[in-house]
């Protein structure tokens, strides 16, 4: 047990302490002062029959700070239903709109609607607005809650305006101008305001240079953009340049979050799988691909049973073929990773000249590496055959599968690309599949060869 693990564990201990002796005084001092994310675990390791105190003790806005933390796979409905509607109601009232329209996202029709009644109508618009957004766009996952000015202000109007606003707001570090149409002109940051002179106006301080993506963009780029200028906040604009609402550091970073897992699972191609989803679910999930696999696997069988001769005078050559195929999917996936990372990071798709010179590269990386391990391998097969042919048979098909992996690892996901095909799902396995046919078929038919000549 590590020391962030040893200090939950006393944390949570302590909380179940308060509860059992009734002590909610010391229960609400000692909970509150923890960070959300840390009351967040311990609400949810604390038994079912024993998280009611945390409704009873707690306001809705001291609920909604460690809420904001659940992920649509801790299935939040058999938490909301424990409680009474207007304090659920109150708890996504008291959250970011974006936040509460992901949990509303999960509730049956009915009980989000029973709780919606229940809010004020600026917060009920607010979430209402969120959830028509579409999925997976910078519109779905951005906040509503902002601090605005306008340009006309001065420093001391607006530094009161930003107090009267900081309770609600989800970030008041970064501070937004619009004009009379709430077109977005600028934007300065809560430092700039401190330091700058009372009388001075909003507009003489502010930057007019404002990095901003509308409702559509897709919720990766947009999380990408925020990494690539360093940004607290990102804008959202709508077609005519409104100020929507923005996006946040730690919502973008959820984004990127979830773009690594999902690229990760769809390498194996098991898409949103998670450890906590259902059984039935991962089991629907996961039988395409697993028959995909199975059916091209079965044609490297096809070609391996045709050469059952060749293998009958030499059965030593089977010895090698997981060698072979290992060693060339080994390097090959290296590279793929590096050409995956590549193609994320660019903007726009690769020019064939920029895929050469990526290609070159890999090759030279790789060349060394392969000549190498095919000296090892080749080693290998010497001594178990005693002949220096059937070394240079094993060393040089070692190495033309290694250099042809790693060929088709960065031509196969730009291919992939250019048609608009997930290269995450596709690549690894097209390119094991080639390499093991092609490779095994030059295997078997030169040591078809050098047994004819009687060499082997």
């Amino acid at each position: 047990m590590n020391h962030a693990q040893k200090k939950r564990a006393m944390q949570l201990k302590r909380v179940k302490d308060y509860m059992k002796s009734e002590q909610m005084e010391h229960f609400r001092d000692y909970f509150l002062d923890l960070h959300p994310f840390d009351q967040f675990i311990i609400f949810k390791e604390v038994e079912p029959r024993d998280q009611h105190y945390f409704y009873e003790w707690l306001a809705p806005d001291e609920v909604a700070e460690f809420f904001r933390y659940f992920e649509p796979e801790d299935r939040i409905k058999k938490y909301f239903d424990q409680m009474l509607p207007t304090y659920a109601a109150a708890i996504l009232g008291a959250m970011p709109s974006d936040d509460a329209a992901d949990i509303l996202q999960q509730l049956p029709k009915s009980q989000k609607e029973n709780y919606l009644k229940f809010l004020h109508r600026t917060e009920r618009e607010d979430i209402v607005d969120a959830l028509t957004q579409e999925e997976e766009t910078a519109g779905g996952i951005m906040s509503y809650d902002m601090i605005i000015v306008e340009p006309h202000l001065n420093v001391r109007e607006a530094l009161e305006l930003v107090i009267e606003k900081a309770p609600e707001a989800d970030m008041i570090y970064v501070i937004y101008v619009v004009d009379e149409y709430d077109r977005l002109v600028g934007v300065l940051s809560l430092r700039e305001l401190l330091v700058a002179k009372a009388d001075q106006s909003v507009g003489e301080i502010m930057s007019q240079t404002v990095v901003s993506v509308t409702e559509t963009t897709d919720q990766e780029e947009a999380a990408k953009l925020m990494q690539d200028y360093n940004l607290l906040a990102l804008p959202v604009l709508d077609e005519h340049e409104h100020l929507q609402g923005i996006i946040t550091v730690d919502d973008a970073m959820d984004v990127l979050t979830e773009e690594y897992e999902e690229n990760l699972l769809n390498l194996q191609g098991i898409g949103a799988e998670t450890a906590q989803s259902t059984i039935w679910y991962s089991i629907k999930n996961r039988y395409k691909w697993s028959f995909v696999f199975t059916l091209l696997s079965l044609i490297v069988a096809v070609v391996i049973s045709r050469f059952e001769t060749v293998i009958t005078g030499l059965p030593l050559l089977v010895a090698f073929l997981p060698v072979i195929s290992n060693v060339g999917s080994a390097s090959g996936n290296q590279t793929l990773a590096v050409v995956l990372l590549a193609l994320e990071r660019e903007d726009e798709q690769l020019t064939w000249g920029e895929v050469m010179t990526l290609l070159g590269r890999q090759l030279l990386i790789t060349l060394p590496i392969a000549l190498a391990i095919s000296l090892i391998v080749g080693l290998a097969a010497l001594v178990f055959k005693q002949t220096m042919v059937f070394m240079f048979l094993v060393a040089g098909t070692i190495l033309i599968a290694t250099l042809l992996s790693n060929m088709l690892a960065v031509i196969i996901p730009v291919i992939l690309t250019k048609f608009e095909r997930n290269p995450h799902v596709l690549a690894s396995t097209i390119m094991t599949i080639i390499v093991d046919v092609l490779i095994f078929t030059g295997y078997f038919i030169g040591a078809q060869l050098l047994i004819a000549e009687g060499l082997l």
